[in-house]
């Protein structure tokens, strides 16, 4: 069982996937799938389930554009 940092670490590892597979990515994490895991995208389907529309759009692009 993860902590919560843990957790929170593998979403961020799922969103940094995301955003380096895209056409026209900001960044390339080439060890973000990896670390990830399927938990780190399990937690972000739940995170999906939570924010009316499941547009979580938002929280990746300020991640993307932090990281940049």
């Amino acid at each position: 069982m993860l902590s919560p940092v843990g957790l929170t670490s593998r979403w961020v590892a799922a969103a940094r996937a995301l955003e380096s597979e895209r056409s026209d990515r900001l960044f390339l994490d080439p060890y973000a799938r990896f670390l990830a895991g399927d938990e780190g995208f399990a937690i972000m389907e739940q995170t999906k389930a939570n924010i009316p529309g499941g547009n979580v759009d938002v929280f990746l692009a300020s991640l993307a554009i932090r990281t940049r």
